[in-house]
């Protein structure tokens, strides 16, 4: 009698799962900052480096994002010159690109689903390491 309650609420977590997965309350989707579980508009931002800047070469370049993920998205991609380098699931915060070569290159941050789809939403800068 006392694993009465215990299987009565696992029984009551099974039946609402369905429900859960379907309004995006259950696994799979990353809190934002105001928590609101990424189901505003989906957007990003780059706040570091600045588009256009002229960095120093042999220095690490560090990227300073943030992301709302949006109803179809999960987690961020960033890609240096259409490669991809990090997959990402915190959706805002720094990461750090190591040394560029000297020259122009495209840093961007994407917003893909579960399955890594992107869904439209990014960011793309232009940085000149010299």
């Amino acid at each position: 009698m006392r694993y009465t309650g215990w299987i009565a609420g696992a029984a009551l977590l099974l039946a609402l799962s369905p429900v859960l997965a379907e309004s995006g309350m259950g696994y799979g989707k990353s809190m934002d900052k105001a928590g609101d579980m990424g189901m505003g508009p989906a957007s990003v931002m780059i706040s570091t480096p600045a588009d256009g800047a002229m960095l120093p070469q042999k220095q690490p370049v560090m990227v300073s994002y943030e992301a709302v993920t949006g109803p179809k998205g999960d987690h961020v991609h960033i890609y240096v010159d259409g490669e991809r380098v990090a997959v990402l699931r915190q959706l805002s915060g720094e990461h750090n690109l190591g040394m560029l070569k000297p020259g122009m290159h495209k840093i961007s941050v994407e917003i893909v689903t579960n399955a890594h789809q992107h869904i439209g939403v990014g960011k793309e800068i232009s940085v000149d390491v010299r």
